[in-house]
């Protein structure tokens, strides 16, 4: 019997540890690993803030795994909203801390088991903005949707850190070219920043991460290689005042040189 189990085991945790091996494997760019929430912490690599994670958690143990939370919007001390999904719906849920009540505010399906979560959150003047790997969905401040637009594919693959504008009427992705500004709806497309393409895998880097900061006018943006986030930077989004930071490497931590 003790054999049986140990079988089990063994078998399952070789399943876990393929299945993670292959996404690993398809990861070209460090893109999906960088957590954005735009209106908290301007994080360009949010997996080195262990905060944001233990905050993550805290609300994950609070509503005992009955959907995943996967970005906080702190509206003020007392008042966040927690982007969520489940294996059928994206939720928002508005919670006041002071009151201790919290509620599902707004639900929408996924429109396929490929959709995923909420990758950000991002509080406009005149709502909200959820960014997934599919889709940008506009909702008021009632929480009611008002517009919903597909992400464009470039160069055969769907564009990636998509961030919206405060102002809700611009964003900005990254794509095989690099930074790009555009329109809510990918109009008006503007190059800000061009990768390091090379033939040389080696020497090839990509902006790989790209958010609003400094309120609606100034971008911030992560460099990477393969595997590692190379160098830090800020530009106006006329384009102007680019500046970037190396990073170091200490260990498995980044630091800015």
């Amino acid at each position: 019997m003790i054999k049986n189990k140990l079988f089990v085991f063994i078998v399952f945790a070789l399943i876990v540890i393929c299945l993670t091996a292959c996404q690993i494997k398809g990861t070209t760019y460090p893109t999906d690993n960088i957590l954005q929430n735009e209106n908290v912490y301007m994080q360009m690599s949010a997996y080195q803030n262990d905060e944001y994670f233990d905050e993550l958690s805290y609300y994950q143990e609070m509503f005992d795994g009955q959907f995943w939370v996967t970005n906080i919007l702190k509206l003020s001390e007392d008042h966040v909203v927690l982007a969520a999904y489940t294996g059928e719906m994206l939720l928002v849920i508005d919670f006041d801390i002071t009151q201790d009540s919290a509620i599902i505010a707004f639900e929408e399906p996924l429109i396929s088991d490929a959709e995923g979560e909420i990758k950000t959150i991002t509080q406009t003047e005149a709502g909200y903005a959820l960014v997934t790997n599919k889709r940008i969905l506009l909702i008021d401040k009632n929480f009611k949707a008002v517009r919903e637009i597909p992400l464009i594919k470039s160069f055969g693959e769907t564009v990636s850190s998509v961030s919206v504008n405060p102002n809700g009427k611009e964003l900005v992705y990254c794509d095989y070219e690099g930074l790009h500004l555009s329109a809510i709806d990918f109009s008006n497309d503007k190059l800000l920043v061009k990768s390091n393409r090379s033939t040389n895998i080696l020497e090839d880097s990509a902006v790989c991460s790209s958010v609003w900061s400094q309120g609606a006018n100034t971008i911030s943006y992560s460099i990477c290689d393969r595997e590692w986030v190379l160098q830090k930077g800020t530009v106006n989004k006329d384009g102007t005042g680019n500046k970037l930071e190396q990073i170091v490497r200490l260990g498995d931590k980044n630091i800015t040189a």
